[in-house]
């Protein structure tokens, strides 16, 4: 499967758009129970957007769709961490 080049740019535009906004959010610590849901949710979707255009990607040895399994752990991890204090 394949897309267009301005299709490609403009989410890659917004994906990166909503990177920094999640970061921002980060650092004022704005609600992290939800932020960490809104982070899994973009992490899935990104993972799902790749696995469609790229599958082969999950058999790379440097895993780079694989590795979002163990952040997704961490990012819910954070999550609950945060939910307590």
């Amino acid at each position: 499967m394949s897309i267009g080049m301005g299709t490609a740019l403009t989410a890659l535009s917004a994906a990166c758009l909503f990177d920094l906004l999640v970061a921002a959010l980060l650092l004022q610590r704005w609600r992290p129970p939800r932020l960490a849901l809104i982070q899994v949710a973009a992490i899935v979707g990104y993972t799902v957007a790749a696995t469609i255009l790229w599958p082969s990607l999950w058999t790379e040895p440097l895993g780079p769709i694989f590795k979002n399994v163990p952040i997704l752990a961490a990012v819910l991890a954070w999550g609950a961490i945060e939910e307590d204090r």
